[in-house]
């Protein structure tokens, strides 16, 4: 199976004005179906890595679509919806990702920040460039420095190498 939707775009993601649409009808259908059931939207998982079919967005395109989402949802009458994202992976070892993210005024539109830090430790979080200062840094240059951010995903790998697991050698 491959991700996304190719009776709408040819890219798997979108990218454009017209798949974006698509992509925020589709939203607020789903928000509307739940509306008030505290359920918190992530936009989408990890836009900044690419996989198998599937090409990473830029920030840019991130951001356009958490704008549209976003006004959508005011406009729907969805904005006590919970919107967060971009659930990136890593926090700031790609800060162009999130830079051109943020300078769209994705910002306005999601309730919280969310990140998927995989530090080897939890140290690492705190002190740095790549860290939870660092990315209230970037949140403060475009005005949203106190918007709560989240860990969505988080964890270590605890087998020695060569690790190998039922789905996979991971040594």
């Amino acid at each position: 199976t491959s991700w996304g939707n190719p009776t709408f775009y040819s890219k798997l993601l979108p990218h454009d004005a017209h798949t974006r649409q698509e992509f925020v009808n589709f939203s607020l259908a789903m928000m509307q179906r739940f509306k008030g059931r505290s359920v918190v939207w992530e936009l989408w998982n990890e836009p900044n890595l690419p996989v198998p079919s599937f090409p990473a967005w830029n920030g840019q395109q991130y951001g356009l679509l958490a704008v549209q989402l976003g006004e959508a949802m005011r406009d729907a009458g969805l904005q006590d919806e919970t919107l967060v994202g971009p659930a990136m992976s890593g926090m700031l070892r790609d800060s162009s990702f999130l830079e051109d993210a943020f300078a769209t005024g994705a910002l306005k539109y999601l309730d919280a920040v969310t990140v998927h830090p995989y530090f080897d430790t939890p140290e690492n979080a705190v002190y740095g460039e790549d860290s939870y200062s660092g990315l209230r840094s970037l949140m403060k240059k475009h005005g949203y420095a106190n918007k709560p951010v989240f860990s969505g995903e988080w964890g270590w790998n605890t087998c020695q190498k060569p690790c190998v697991r039922a789905f996979g050698n991971y040594g």
